[in-house]
């Protein structure tokens, strides 16, 4: 695998009401080797909805230069402690949502990696509470010069979003009762979000075969994946000693921060370097 072989880490920090500081989200800068020193060549940042890092626009690479009192900088073992709690996005969809006031509203903007980071025209999905009851919303097309593709607005349909309608919503809406659990809305969103706007057919459970190099050649150790779509499940390594395989956190820290020490290999090839006993497992 070509992965970056360095980032820092940087976050944006607030007081919670326990006066105790809370991270608001993460960032990270991929640095390149000049002439013996690392440069800055790109800068993203955590999107919890999305369950992915996206490109953003410099504002770090700035901070890197200049300073600023927006960032401060973090370990990698903190940055993926945050990404980590956030990786179900079906409860972290659910927590933001419990957060929310009576009268008060939020929107997340669909970004996805492949999209200039300097675009002001994304896809959003957006949330009103009110009386206990949300109103959610997929933006139409009537605010996009990116027009959604018809697949996209056929998913939205589907899921039980309604049509613009006058004096209801110019945007695919939706409106919860009040006893409608924040999960379910949560699990009603993110279906969407895999439907139509995360490339990865998120339904489909994958499993993916990795290799960590070793110094002498060949590899120090194997590992097994199941992925939903683009969220990692689950992951192990192989334990020749007792012939099972056992939970680790290896994977789910390369899917997250990089590692040009793993490979991953086709099923083919996992079969012609792992025992029967750890293909059948």
């Amino acid at each position: 695998m070509n992965n970056p072989t360095s980032y820092r880490y940087y976050a944006k920090t607030r007081t919670d009401a326990w006066d105790q500081p809370t991270i608001d989200n993460v960032w990270r800068l991929q640095m390149t080797e000049r002439d013996g020193d690392l440069f800055p060549t790109r800068e993203e940042t955590w999107w919890p909805i999305m369950g992915q890092w996206v490109q953003t626009d410099n504002a770090l690479i700035r901070y890197f230069y200049l300073g600023s009192p927006d960032f401060d900088d973090i370990s990698e073992a903190d940055a993926f402690e945050f990404i980590r709690d956030q990786l179900q996005r079906e409860l972290w969809l659910e927590d933001q949502l419990s957060t929310m006031a009576n009268g008060t509203f939020g929107t997340s903007l669909i970004r996805t990696p492949e999209r200039d980071p300097r675009e002001d025209d994304f896809a959003y999905v957006q949330f009103a509470k009110e009386e206990g009851a949300f109103f959610v919303e997929f933006s139409s097309n009537k605010f996009l010069k990116r027009k959604l593709t018809d697949a996209q607005v056929e998913a939205i349909l589907a899921a039980g979003w309604n049509e613009p309608e006058k004096g209801v919503s110019p945007n695919y809406w939706r409106e919860y009762r009040a006893d409608d659990s924040n999960f379910t809305i949560a699990s009603d969103v993110l279906g969407v979000m895999r439907k139509a706007f995360i490339s990865e057919q998120p339904d489909v459970m994958q499993r993916r075969w990795f290799g960590l190099a070793s110094n002498e050649g060949g590899y120090a150790a194997f590992y097994r994946a199941d992925f939903d779509g683009c969220f990692l499940r689950s992951s192990e390594v192989w334990n020749e000693l007792e012939n099972v395989w056992k939970d680790t956190e290896t994977i789910s820290k390369w899917w997250v921060f990089g590692d040009t020490n793993i490979d991953e290999f086709d099923l083919a090839e996992a079969q012609a370097r792992l025992p029967k006993a750890a293909i059948a497992g």
